[in-house]
């Protein structure tokens, strides 16, 4: 059975997070106008992997990881509008 779960999403501009295997992430938002948080589709009993995302701001260099190639996901705007942030995951090429 697939449900949908929150996943807490650090401001770092590379972060791991643990995931159910084959999570399919729906959006990145913010609640509260600060945290950033990833949904996504997860299949209730799927193993866990470790999956990477990169948040980079306006303005920022976008990193190039060895390896890997970034998948847009959104854009969060944080802050009361103050800051926009854009969430991109890893993912080996």
């Amino acid at each position: 059975m697939k449900t949908i779960h929150k996943f807490l999403l650090p401001c770092d501009n590379l972060s791991t997070i643990k995931m159910p295997n084959g999570a399919e992430i729906l959006c990145a938002k913010t609640q509260g106008g600060i945290d950033i948080s990833l949904w996504a589709m997860v299949e209730a009993n799927a193993d866990f992997e470790i999956r990477r995302f990169c948040v980079v701001g306006t303005g920022n260099p976008v990193p190039s990881i060895d390896g890997a190639t970034l998948k847009f996901i959104d854009t969060v705007i944080i802050f009361g509008g103050k800051l926009a942030l854009h969430v991109f995951e890893v993912v080996a090429a």
